[in-house]
């Protein structure tokens, strides 16, 4: 969706800081942004600063961890036949890759195994428990699902085999006795905080099983997994991916070396960013597009003529992936438009037999950020809807959903993102029953896409020094996102779109009589309008950006606009 079909975005400039004795750092504009991500003291920053140097929590702090360790070495010692079954996104197949080769490790042939999202579906359903029994499993571990799976994990208990699950999803039901559940939603768990992703809640048992000397080698998969499951990047999350990109950028994994070569990232300067908006989304492809297998062989690729040419799909499927994603939200902008305005309504519901289930939930995402509420996409090809929903601001969308679950043949998520599917002629109840739940919220009808600032930056602070220490408090993510800056009254000296005419290149000139550029994704629709603005007000992160061996500062813009400054 284009920026002129989306509401305006509201710039929420940040309040005035009150007074305070304490330096956190020598740098105003870092202490700013610590300031308002809740650092009080110079230990405070100093430990947000260098998340490395904080230790990992204990893994016996989830319930069953050591249960689901002892079931493993056993069934390893007896040479019982192992099946590792997980979800289709890049999460669940990171997830599946690690404990397929800890497991080889133990001395273990493991079969894995990967849902495909159109034709199965989500999770561990009746036809993947089917496909599970075929392979004659003695021992079966299931990450990524299985929690909401209770009949499922019934059936393989009573053929006799072990089930270990190993789930971060919020628990709707209750599992039967006899299975391993390791999960941080339990709610008898000690371990600090629910979000971790699957892959962490898998890494940790690998910690049980081989010491944390020999799982240290294992803890990039859950670092990627943590960057593309968008999880809280605080705390627990914060540490483990801090602590797993230096391990990333010499990781000799074949497949992810050949990634980083087919998507030409220097994995030796591998950041957050390239994980969630290079690596990440191209993993994902292979599910939403094609077969999730095709990611899954090439994270268990032991060579690079076998990586490679996986890699170079994987990257054909992603421009595929973009391509039908841009059609979809363009169609759904229309359909809304069409029909009741979607700024009246708490949560956007659409659906289309055009569309697959597979790119949903991105839909969703690029609805929320058009209109600055839930959205829900689903695809209506069948009898049977499927969709993906993503929220808006601290919304629950699981929580939303559970409240009309009896119209739902199955569902599932957290807070952030959810999958359901149901009949597709009880679509209609569903979304009155849906959007008459979040009707309680109050003012969610007036609500508008927000973007929000963590600093006012002077045009003295945009330079390639500070860039740098804003660079301190990476690794990015959700709950600890690039810092935003409002920068006001830049000088524009040239301001023109590339030339598919998506991207908005601004130059222009500090008050100071320094250049500086800017890119702004996605605005290329905006440049008529400001081409013969003198100056203009940008809400941006500010970066480090190196261009045939020299590094300059540079604006990567959210927003842009004429200047509202008197200067």
């Amino acid at each position: 969706m284009s920026q002129a079909n989306a509401m305006p975005r509201e710039w929420v400039l940040p309040t005035p800081l009150r007074e305070s004795s304490t330096v956190l750092t020598g740098v105003p504009l870092l202490n700013q942004i610590l300031r308002r991500r809740g650092m009080q003291t110079a230990e405070e920053a100093v430990t947000f600063l260098a998340p490395r140097e904080q230790p990992l929590s204990d893994p016996h702090l989830l319930p069953d961890l050591e249960r689901a360790a002892e079931i493993i070495r056993s069934a390893a010692a007896r040479g019982a036949r192992f099946v590792v079954f997980g979800d289709y996104d890049a999460d669940g197949i990171a997830s599946t890759a690690m404990l397929v080769r800890v497991l080889k490790k133990l001395g273990v042939v493991a079969e894995p195994m990967i849902p495909h999202r159109m034709r199965d579906g989500y999770g561990l359903t009746p036809g993947a428990a089917r496909r599970i029994a075929a392979q004659r499993g003695d021992c079966i571990i299931t990450v990524d699902c299985g929690s909401s799976s209770p009949d499922e994990i019934a059936s393989m208990l009573a053929a006799g085999a072990d089930v270990v699950v190993l789930d971060h999803h919020a628990l709707t039901t209750r599992l039967p006795d006899g299975v391993a559940l390791v999960s941080p939603q339990r709610p008898d768990s000690h371990f600090p905080g629910t979000d971790l992703c699957a892959a962490a809640v898998a890494w940790m048992l690998v910690r049980e099983l081989l010491g944390d000397r020999q799982a240290e080698m294992y803890l990039p998969y859950a670092a990627l997994a943590t960057i593309t499951d968008v999880v809280t990047l605080l705390g627990e999350n914060r540490a483990l991916v801090a602590r797993g990109i230096p391990l990333m950028r010499r990781w000799a994994l074949p497949g992810f070396r050949a990634l980083c070569e087919v998507a030409k990232i220097d994995q030796r300067e591998l950041t957050a960013h390239h994980l969630g908006f290079v690596i990440g989304p191209r993993l994902n492809a292979a599910g939403r597009v094609a077969s999730p297998e095709l990611a899954l062989n090439l994270l268990l690729a032991d060579d690079a003529a076998t990586a490679l040419p996986l890699a170079h799909e994987l990257n054909h499927l992603n421009i595929q992936r973009r391509a039908d994603v841009e059609g979809a939200v363009e169609q759904a902008h229309d359909l809304l438009h069409a029909g009741v305005d979607p700024r009246t309504r708490s949560i956007i519901v659409v659906d289309s037999p055009e569309w697959s289930i597979g790119w949903a939930g991105i839909v969703a995402s690029r609805l929320v950020e058009a209109y600055g509420r839930p959205a829900l996409v689903l695809d209506s090809s069948s009898d049977t809807a499927r969709g993906s929903a993503r929220t808006a601001r601290d919304i629950s969308i699981v929580d939303a959903i559970a409240c009309c679950s009896e119209h739902l043949q199955r569902w599932g998520g957290h807070a952030g993102a959810a999958g359901l599917s149901l009949a597709r002629a009880d679509l209609p109840t569903f979304a009155t029953c849906l959007e008459r739940t979040l009707d309680l919220i109050d003012g969610i009808h007036a609500w508008q896409p927000v973007l929000e600032c963590d600093a006012i930056a002077a045009h003295s602070d945009l330079t390639l020094d500070t860039a740098r220490h804003l660079e301190r408090l990476q690794p990015f993510g959700h709950g600890n996102p690039e810092p935003l800056l409002f920068i006001s009254g830049l000088r524009s000296r040239t301001l023109r779109p590339s030339s598919d005419g998506r991207t908005l290149l601004l130059n222009a000139i500090t008050d100071d009589g320094r250049e500086i550029d800017g890119v702004g994704f996605r605005m290329g629709d905006k440049v008529a309008d400001l081409a013969r603005v003198p100056r203009v007000d940008v809400i941006a992160s500010l970066s480090a950006n190196s261009w045939k061996g020299r590094e300059r500062a540079q604006l990567i813009l959210s927003d842009i606009r004429p200047s509202q400054s008197n200067a």
